[in-house]
């Protein structure tokens, strides 16, 4: 008599929990419950008849039995994947899903989408956006676009283009304050992120004036917001180049200073190792890459 197997479900969320080490987080991720991932995790062990995890307080820890099974599990689901790649790629479309910020993507994909879809109509391709570094080794994505350092963990990572850092605005903003001298940001509306640190401080100090006594006025969460609000006309922010390139091209934004400093992070394509040389990839990067390189100095 063949073997019963286990719920791919309860599977799917051990395997979450056991590589997490929490199951608060490995809810968060498959965005269920932690007392729903809690229950599926006790009809596994039902299943084999023995605990795979010990529930300490606010920790838990895998048995000797959930350390074996989580082996499996992740092989098992690494070989499940990868099958399902060849037969995807064998048969149907190949399908490259992308994560990548909202800036990257509405100011330099998605406006010459139109070109990559007729230089490459066999690839269907799926873009998403979003702040977080996703797990790549675990999810269905195969390609994130992130500002970072190229320092992320098990994964290949290539730098696309570095970025440069100079203060926007809205023309009429510019033009009602008669924005000449650099100086003058230290009396004008700042517009910043809220986050540690002051990204507004470090870039006077590299252009080499004192901001220390102008904070910013405004602060969003995120950098689209930053920039839509500097559109808007409510002060400066700082802009990535070449991401905020079509945005000055257009009018949209002007760059009113000379002083356009090198940041330390750059953007990066990231993948799996595996996932390198595909074809759908590699075809991607290559299109991405070329319209970068045509993007007009602004």
């Amino acid at each position: 008599m063949a073997q019963r197997l286990p719920n791919l479900h309860w599977l799917k969320i051990f395997e979450a929990a056991g590589r997490l080490g929490s199951f608060k987080a490995a809810a968060e991720e498959l965005h269920l419950t932690a007392s729903a991932v809690s229950h599926q995790i006790k009809s596994l062990e039902a299943f084999f008849d023995t605990p795979l995890f010990f529930r300490r307080h606010r920790k838990i820890q895998l048995t000797p039995a959930g350390s074996a099974l989580l082996s499996v599990v992740q092989d098992i689901f690494s070989r499940l994947k990868e099958g399902l790649h060849r037969v995807s790629t064998s048969f149907g479309k190949p399908v490259l899903r992308i994560t990548t910020t909202a800036a990257l993507a509405t100011n330099i994909i998605i406006p010459r989408l139109g070109e990559f879809q007729v230089a490459y109509p066999n690839i269907d391709l799926r873009i998403e956006t979003g702040l977080e570094v996703a797990d790549l080794r675990n999810t269905d994505l195969d390609l994130a676009l992130r500002l970072g350092a190229g320092d992320w963990p098990g994964l290949a990572s290539e730098k696309l283009f570095p970025l440069h850092i100079t203060p926007v605005c809205a023309p009429d903003f510019a033009r009602r304050h008669g924005i000449e001298q650099l100086e003058q940001l230290q009396t004008l509306p700042l517009i910043g992120l809220s986050t540690p640190g002051s990204f507004w401080l470090e870039w006077g100090e590299k252009a080499g004036i004192d901001l220390s006594e102008n904070h910013p006025a405004l602060s969003f969460s995120t950098y689209e917001a930053t920039i839509h609000a500097a559109a808007q006309g409510y002060g400066f922010a700082l802009g990535g180049l070449p991401i905020e390139t079509p945005s000055l091209i257009m009018g949209r934004l002007v760059a009113p200073f000379s002083q356009r400093l090198l940041w330390q992070n750059a953007i990066y394509a990231v993948s799996r190792s595996e996932d390198e040389q595909r074809v759908e990839l590699c075809a991607f990067l290559t299109w991405l890459r070329e319209v970068i390189s045509r993007l007009p100095e602004a």
